[in-house]
């Protein structure tokens, strides 16, 4: 199953849990390709993880790309990851759920208005390799279900994030916060 992060390097977004999931499934023998996109502070600690857990051979470190190469990474993915501690309402979760990638992420923030856990993807607590492995396990071993979280997740963001609607919603606010 090839698995894609996009994000930046910093411990806020989460991705050494990323890694020591990886590692267990390597452990278990399920087979993975990962591609971490992004650069930041972390990326030193990410290339010896890396190598210590020996997932040279499963995880690229791709380093920060422009927006044009996106599209490519998020068709080449069969599942999207984003193992943060703290976010806001991540674009790049609404980029993968529109080019119809299921999406495994954490219970923070707005993230539950984008994602319903076990039909767009899998809502996981912060922090819980194990549980991010067990997650991706079982995403792997079910292709069917990719798809349908995918399709679901797609549909949400078409309905729900499409630029009129946002639009209409934040004019909406700021006519409600006028101070006359």
């Amino acid at each position: 199953m090839r698995v894609l992060y996009v994000g930046r390097l910093v411990p806020e977004k989460g991705s050494p849990v990323l890694l020591d999931a990886v590692a267990d499934l390597t452990r278990r023998g399920v087979p993975l390709q990962v591609k971490l996109v992004g650069s930041g502070e972390l990326e030193p600690q990410l290339v010896e993880q890396v190598r210590r857990d020996g997932l040279t051979d499963v995880v690229e470190l791709v380093g920060a790309v422009g927006q044009d190469d996106l599209p490519a990474l998020y068709h080449w993915a069969d599942v999207f990851v984003l193992p943060s501690f703290q976010e806001g309402l991540p674009v790049v979760l609404m980029e993968a759920m529109a080019t119809q990638l299921p999406v495994v992420t954490t219970q923070i923030a707005a993230i539950s208005e984008l994602v319903e856990d076990a039909t767009s993807g899998r809502v996981l607590p912060p922090g819980r390799a194990d549980l991010l492995a067990e997650a991706l396990a079982e995403l792997a071993a079910d292709p069917v279900t990719r798809q349908k979280m995918g399709e679901a997740g797609r549909e949400t963001v078409v309905s729900q994030f499409t630029s009129d609607r946002s639009a209409t919603a934040l004019i909406g606010f700021f006519e409600q916060s006028k101070i006359d």
